[in-house]
């Protein structure tokens, strides 16, 4: 039975973002899922510092429920993210909560195994864009990112009456027949075990350019962020060929005296 997380980030619970949300929840329930609910407003999870700890040894220095939150993610197999847009972005609740994974997210491809599906509504644009942002945010990983079964999005401002729209099975019936399609897809998503992949143009100029680029850096700090030049180790990013050939380009820019793996040079002119 696939085990998915509904991750709420709208402020309200009787909003129309949660309840859009919850009929994806529904149709991934009649696939056999068993669904779990976390609002974000009712958890404890402040700011990121941008300290830096978390490069350095994996886990944040805060202590909330960000972790336990992220943990029982970890345990899942698909997760459905809601927000609502505000201002051309999506809720500072769930901006808050992103914050604090953006710094090791990219390196460790902790939730890259995950399923997701974004929703989103807003009065007026930008809707579609947050959804694919949300959607994806969680399985960011440079090289196997987490796969995006599909957005859901709604304008919720009728225009012409100058109104809010409360979306209903009743008034949205199309809306709701996409969301209860949309959870059935994520339910076969899992279960046919979908992974997210870039397109290979990018994954060359990440594996070759920029990662590389990147590990070159992670070696002179390497005292410094540990966790992440670990990382870059596991992934086979930083290996002997490339601190061989770091080392010989860090001879050359400093030759007056022997340059040792690891250690930060200062350049000078």
């Amino acid at each position: 039975m696939p085990h998915i997380i509904l991750l709420n980030g709208a402020p309200r619970k009787t909003g129309n973002t949660l309840r859009i949300a919850e009929w994806v929840a529904e149709g991934a329930q009649q696939q056999g899922a068993d669904v779990t609910v976390i609002h974000l407003t009712d958890e404890r999870i402040d700011h990121c510092q941008g300290c830096e700890t978390c490069a350095r040894t994996g886990r944040c220095i805060i202590q909330d429920d960000h972790e336990a939150i992220c943990q029982q993610l970890e345990q899942a197999q698909g997760v459905i993210v809601c927000a609502p847009v505000y201002g051309g972005f999506y809720s500072s609740v769930l901006k808050t909560f992103l914050d604090r994974l953006t710094c090791t997210l990219g390196f460790t491809g902790r939730f890259a195994h995950l399923c997701a599906v974004g929703v989103t509504t807003a009065r007026y644009d930008f809707r579609a864009k947050n959804a694919k942002d949300i959607a994806a945010a969680l399985g960011s990983s440079w090289l196997n990112p987490g796969y995006v079964s599909g957005t859901i999005h709604k304008q919720v401002m009728d225009t012409k009456k100058s109104r809010n729209i409360v979306v209903s099975p009743e008034n949205s019936p199309r809306l709701y027949a996409a969301a209860i399609k949309m959870g059935g897809k994520l339910v076969a998503d899992i279960q046919q075990e979908k992974r997210g992949a870039l397109p290979l143009p990018v994954r060359l100029l990440f594996r070759h350019l920029v990662l590389p680029g990147i590990a070159k850096i992670l070696v002179n700090e390497q005292g410094k962020l540990p966790f992440l030049y670990q990382k870059m180790e596991e992934q086979g990013i930083i290996n002997a060929t490339l601190l061989r050939r770091h080392a010989a380009q860090m001879q050359r820019l400093s030759p007056d005296r022997p340059w040792k793996t690891g250690e930060k040079v200062k350049f000078t002119p």
